[in-house]
């Protein structure tokens, strides 16, 4: 039984890295864990790499038994850059004080209560004092983020989300898709829209345009100064 089942992995392993072969996996391709999402053929660990224009998915591991979803395992999933829209870590971590220890100066009576009197007399009532134990304090962190990953299909957003380790590989193989990247470029091209036609829009009302940008929280006040300055510039 346990060379049937030797064999089984074997033959998985093979196949597994065939598929990995063919679908031309680099040795240097970063690792990520998957979660879930919509994309479902994924399992688990999984290389991710970037070739032609896409972002690429294939399994790490491979099953040890034949399944109905074995073939599942050797899918390579494929996302056009184009239609990723940003990664993001998102999720929440926050700490509690555990306190453990204490509880000793109390008097625990094993015996009944019989008329005023302890049952089992009063060696049985001296023994059982509880032992004092030290009061310990202890700060536990509690980590539940995750990375995100939007992208659309045909036209319609989706979502997958990824172990809280796997971020380092984002920002590494795909840094301009981060949401702060993404998120700081959309408001420099609001910032540009507002500015750039001088035929049609004076320098002070561009101010004024950048200010009210300012009050809505869609520009910072770095970015405001920046722009102010190299407004102001112009009209001397």
């Amino acid at each position: 039984m346990a060379r049937e089942a030797d064999l089984v992995k074997a033959e998985m392993k093979r196949i597994h890295d065939e598929k990995k072969e063919m679908e031309n996996v680099p040795k240097d391709a970063t690792v990520v864990t998957y979660k879930f999402g919509t994309g479902y053929l994924l399992r688990g660990t999984n290389y991710m790499w970037l070739s032609e224009g896409n972002l690429c998915f294939y399994p790490r591991d491979y099953p040890h038994l034949f399944t109905p979803e074995s073939s599942l395992h050797f899918y390579c999933l494929r996302i056009p850059l184009k239609d990723l829209e940003y990664f993001s870590s998102e999720g929440e971590i926050f700490r509690e004080s555990k306190i453990s220890g204490g509880g000793g100066g109390g008097l625990s009576i094993g015996g009944a209560v019989v008329g005023g009197v302890v049952a089992g007399g009063i060696g049985a009532l001296l023994g059982s004092r509880k032992a004092v134990k030290p009061v310990e304090s202890k700060i536990i962190t509690h980590d539940e983020r995750e990375v995100i990953l939007y992208y659309n299909i045909n036209h319609e957003l989706k979502t997958m989300s990824f172990s809280k380790s796997s971020i380092g590989a984002f920002e590494k193989l795909i840094p301009e898709k981060s949401f702060v990247v993404v998120d700081s470029v959309k408001k420099m091209d609001i910032i540009d829209e507002k500015t750039i036609d001088a035929k049609t829009t004076s320098i002070p009302d561009k101010i004024r345009d950048l200010a009210m940008l300012l009050k809505e929280g869609l520009i910072t006040e770095d970015e405001f100064t920046e722009k102010k300055k190299e407004l102001l510039s112009k009209m001397t």
